[in-house]
C-alpha cells in the first residue's frame, strides 16, 4: 500500500472563503481510499481535515504536515497488519 496525498499552497490574497477537496489514492491499485478537504476563511484561518476508508480514520488539522504525517501513518500501520496476515497465511499453508 502506497497512499498518495496532495496538499495545495493556499496562501494568498483571497477575499472569500476557498475550499479544496483532493482525493487520496492508493498508488499500487490505482483505487481512491479517501480524501483531504482544505478550507481558508479570510480572517479565521485554515481548516484541514482528512478521511480515509470510508471515514473510518480520520482527523482535523491545523498544518499540512499533519495531514501528511496522518496519511502516512495510516499507511504504515494498514501496511504491517496486511503484511502480517499475509505471512501468517503463508505459514499456515506450509505446515
Amino acid at each position: 500500500m502506497k497512499l498518495e496525498f496532495c496538499w495545495h499552497d493556499m496562501r494568498g490574497g483571497h477575499s472569500s472563503p476557498v475550499t479544496i477537496r483532493t482525493d487520496i489514492v492508493d498508488a499500487e491499485t490505482g483505487k481512491k481510499v479517501g480524501f483531504h478537504v482544505e478550507t481558508k476563511t479570510p480572517g479565521s484561518g485554515y481548516s484541514r481535515h482528512v478521511s480515509l476508508f470510508d471515514g473510518t480514520y480520520q482527523a482535523d488539522f491545523m498544518r499540512p504536515e499533519e495531514c501528511f504525517a496522518f496519511v502516512k501513518g495510516v499507511e504504515q500501520v494498514l501496511s504491517r497488519m496486511l503484511g502480517s496476515a499475509s505471512e501468517t497465511q503463508v505459514s499456515e499453508q506450509a505446515a
